[in-house]
């Protein structure tokens, strides 16, 4: 009789997903904003000792619904802004790079990595030509916003009523007062594009990712 326990703990986990190895951004997909849930998040080195954050996203709702959105960006000085701001986007909250989005000592995804998944932001996708005159066609995609992150919100603590507390209707008394601003614009149309990532070209192949 085979000694499982010890044959389970021996064993390493092996991560199970329909995703491909190197999943590319769908060119079918339209130029635009979308509602996109984090699939996965990769945060690795490659073999020439640059640092990579590769983002895989569904567009959610509507015809599209399903289809690939890829953001993948080396980590240097001039990314790591807009970086991070993605990362809080997911999540709701910073992360330190080395121990939590990255694993430093193997090269590989932390363990902050399986906490983006199931977050739901604005990802806008655009195609650009490239300025080589070769023709080809880049497909960039950003992160603009947060829909819902994938962690849960902390209650907010509950303000005083003293509408409530007088024993009257609760709410605001003034019937000329404005109605609340709403969490954020209506897509997000008049966000510049920065100038952060080359996404790989639609005909080229995405560096090998060593997983």
């Amino acid at each position: 009789m085979p000694d499982l326990n010890a044959i389970w703990d021996a064993t390493p986990t092996q991560n199970h997903t329909d995703l491909p190895d190197n999943p590319e951004t769908d060119p079918s997909i339209p130029d635009g904003e979308y509602d996109a849930e984090v699939l996965d998040f990769r945060c690795f080195l490659d073999k020439t000792g640059r640092w990579w954050m590769k983002w895989i996203m569904a567009v959610r709702g509507g015809l599209l619904d399903g289809r690939i959105l890829v953001r993948f960006v080396e980590v240097k000085p001039r990314t790591t802004g807009f970086l991070k701001q993605d990362v809080f986007h997911c999540l709701g909250r910073e992360a330190s790079f080395g121990g939590e989005l990255a694993d430093i000592a193997r090269g590989r995804t932390g363990p902050v990595g399986s906490q983006m998944v199931g977050a739901v932001v604005l990802a806008r996708k655009r195609s650009r030509r490239a300025d080589d005159g070769t023709g080809r066609t880049f497909l960039d995609v950003y992160i603009n916003g947060s829909v819902r992150t994938s962690m849960p919100p902390v209650p907010a603590l509950e303000e005083p009523d003293p509408f409530r507390d007088a024993g009257e209707p609760s709410g605001n008394p003034d019937p000329f007062a404005l109605p609340r601003e709403p969490s954020r614009d209506s897509r997000h149309l008049d966000i510049p594009f920065p100038d952060d990532t080359h996404a790989p070209a639609v005909e080229e192949d995405d560096d090998e990712i060593p997983f």
